[in-house]
């Protein structure tokens, strides 16, 4: 599954990261923010995405949960 986070902050966007479950799968500072979850799974998982701003360290969280089938 390749997950993509769209962004926007006049002050700009300091790092984007990914979560399965809750834990942090990787981490990224530039555009595109996207992430290629490629690992064995089975079953439904929730997928979490936060962006921090660069300069106020505000955060804005989406997550979703789907279902995933990766032999």
């Amino acid at each position: 599954i390749t997950v993509k986070a769209q962004t926007a902050s006049e002050l700009g966007i300091e790092k984007v990261e990914f979560y399965v479950d809750n834990e942090l799968k990787e981490t990224l500072t530039e555009e595109p923010y996207q992430w290629l979850w490629d690992e064995t799974a089975f079953s439904t998982h929730t997928i979490k995405v936060t962006a921090y701003d660069i300069i106020t360290g505000n955060t804005a969280t989406d997550e979703q949960t789907v279902w995933i089938f990766n032999l």
